[in-house]
């Protein structure tokens, strides 16, 4: 799902693009600037979304919309890499601490407590 949603945020930010460039955001142009291969129905909604939004927004609220999904969308990225890391650390941390307890209990065999 929130892979879905983050398709039609960078779809969406095509649009505003292209639209900003003077050129009406049509389907064909879409699937063509998107930055992954996208179907026709994905594209279709993404456009009535965009198309929904251009009616009720002035283009400053829609301008920043999109631009603040931008912003959302890195900050994921980075936050998604720093989680990465923090769980690979804590991996391996719990794996010392195994090693750890595995000795602590040979000991304890050894030395029959």
């Amino acid at each position: 799902m929130r892979q879905n949603q983050n398709l039609y945020q960078k779809l969406m930010n095509v649009c505003q693009q292209l639209h900003n460039q003077g050129k009406q955001p049509t389907v064909a142009l879409l699937r063509a600037r998107a930055p992954v291969k996208v179907s026709l129905s994905e594209a279709i909604e993404a456009l009535r979304q965009y198309n929904l939004l251009s009616e009720t927004m002035s283009k400053e609220d829609l301008n920043s919309f999109t631009n603040q999904e931008v912003s959302q969308d890195e900050g994921n990225v980075a936050s998604v890499s720093s989680q990465e890391e923090r769980i690979s650390r804590l991996e391996h941390e719990v794996s010392e601490l195994k090693a750890q307890l595995a000795k602590i209990e040979m000991h304890l065999i050894n030395t029959g407590d």
